[in-house]
């Protein structure tokens, strides 16, 4: 479907449940009920999404593989010495990478140093860092690192970016950073901007919408009730 298709099946089941007594809604607030839907549709998913391969299909237009590289890329920038964040990390060895996408969960991750020698990356909440790292069998080495994840604002209305703290050891010089993600959907945007992810979701993400209205127009008549009984 098309955004505006997706309007017009939105209105469709909306006026059908409620048998056109509902409460109208303005173009912005369907747009919105769909973006919220869409959203719905992904995060219920992602949980199965190592486990089943039709929800790896339906889901494959969120996927970006990246790496970050001595010649950098667009989507990873390497922020470790920008604004005195070095020293800020953890210890010497540490590496600070933040993201342009917006992620909503990480599949896969590796690092590798100069000589190509790769080691699994592992993320650890700041609870486990002490303990971990006083833990000789479970630190950094050269086998395998620690990433820690900072959610970092820049300004009024340019929203959260994603940091990883990659920790490492002397045993181990950061080279590159590669990454595999799902990253949230692009907004559908009525008459602009279609719905990116595949046809046989649009009427779930419809679906979703007008259950969402629903309880929308259920939230303001309770509210309403409950001021005019004050």
């Amino acid at each position: 479907m098309t955004s505006s298709e997706m309007k017009e099946a939105f209105l469709i089941g909306y006026d059908k449940i409620t048998n056109y007594a509902g409460k109208g809604y303005e173009d912005n607030e369907i747009q919105l009920f769909l973006n919220q839907a869409q959203f719905r549709v992904v995060k219920k998913r992602l949980p199965f999404f190592e486990l089943n391969e039709i929800v790896r299909k339906e889901l494959s237009t969120l996927v970006n593989g990246f790496s970050y590289t001595t010649s950098g890329s667009s989507e990873i920038v390497d922020i470790t010495n920008d604004d005195q964040n070095g020293a800020d990390l953890y210890n010497q060895y540490s590496k600070l990478y933040e993201f342009n996408s917006k992620i909503l969960t990480v599949i896969s991750e590796h690092a590798e140093d100069a000589s190509g020698n790769k080691i699994s990356v592992r993320p650890i909440t700041h609870d486990e860092l002490n303990t971990l790292m006083d833990n000789p069998f479970r630190k950094p080495n050269c086998k395998r690192l620690v990433r820690l994840d900072l959610r970092v604002s820049h300004g009024q209305g340019s929203g959260d970016k994603i940091q990883h703290e990659l920790i490492s050891s002397e045993a181990f010089t950061i080279s590159k950073y590669l990454v595999r993600f799902v990253r949230y959907p692009e907004d559908i945007v009525l008459g602009t901007t279609d719905c990116e992810l595949p046809i046989q979701l649009h009427q779930e993400i419809v679906d979703e919408a007008v259950l969402l209205a629903l309880e929308n127009a259920e939230s303001t008549r309770l509210t309403n009730f409950s001021q005019i009984k004050q």
